[in-house]
């Protein structure tokens, strides 16, 4: 059955002319029949191509979820991560909004050693001499005044980095993932820590550069000798 239905087709094809004349001769047949042939033939080769092209071709379909979790859009971005495309509600967020920072200070800034009372308990009332300015008991508690100054400097400081930090805002039209999210905010937050530094640097170099351009003398005279000369004049020499 099946191979009279395929005899029968075959020669059905042979016999086909599309291009059959009332003038036709049987000189012109035999053309007539070889470009039918042709022509069915290109035209089946054409939609074979056609079929083939189209099954490999990739179809864009735009589907849209709201408001996904954060579970499901994990799941999207790592399916989908060239076509994704997420708006946020909020184009512009403060870091402050979900960002804790923490800082650990050293020890010492941490300690009672950097505390008024502490201070206080070390400053000896007594008349301060030229002998007794190399005695640490006189120094140390101008030597932990200067400490906790730094130490107050630092904190300070730090600080200002922080508030800065918080206000500054995160400006973005759709969401990231989160490694993009974490280099933005690393990147944001040494930048404010740097130029808290550069500050901080600036303001202590101001001090060092008035202090000896002043040549201003410490109360102990630890950077200063001084004498008093027969003639009463005062000779100043560096320690």
């Amino acid at each position: 059955m099946a191979a009279n239905l395929i005899n029968r087709l075959w020669q059905s094809f042979l016999q086909l002319n599309l291009y059959k004349k009332s003038s036709s001769t049987d000189q012109t047949l035999s053309k007539e029949l070889l470009s039918t042939r042709i022509y069915v033939c290109l035209l089946l080769v054409s939609l074979i191509a056609v079929a083939i092209i189209t099954s490999f071709m990739i179809r864009t379909i735009e589907k849209t979820e709201d408001t996904p979790s954060r579970t499901r859009f994990l799941q999207l971005t790592n399916s989908y991560s060239n076509t994704l495309y997420c708006p946020c509600s909020n184009h512009a967020i403060t870091y402050s909004t979900f960002v804790t920072t923490e800082v650990d200070f050293h020890q010492v800034c941490s300690s009672e050693f950097i505390e008024q009372t502490w201070i206080d308990k070390l400053f000896t009332s007594e008349n301060i001499s030229i002998e007794s300015t190399d005695d640490f008991r006189v120094t140390l508690s101008f030597f932990w005044q200067i400490i906790a100054g730094l130490c107050i400097a630092s904190r300070r400081s730090w600080d200002d980095a922080v508030a800065n930090f918080n206000t500054s805002r995160i400006l973005t039209p759709a969401v990231s993932v989160e490694e993009t999210i974490r280099s933005q905010v690393q990147t944001t937050f040494n930048s404010q820590i740097d130029l808290s530094q550069t500050a901080l640097a600036h303001t202590l170099l101001a001090i060092r550069l008035m202090t000896s351009g002043d040549q201003s003398v410490s109360a102990l005279q630890t950077n200063f000798h001084l004498r008093i000369l027969s003639s009463g004049f005062i000779r100043m020499t560096p320690r």
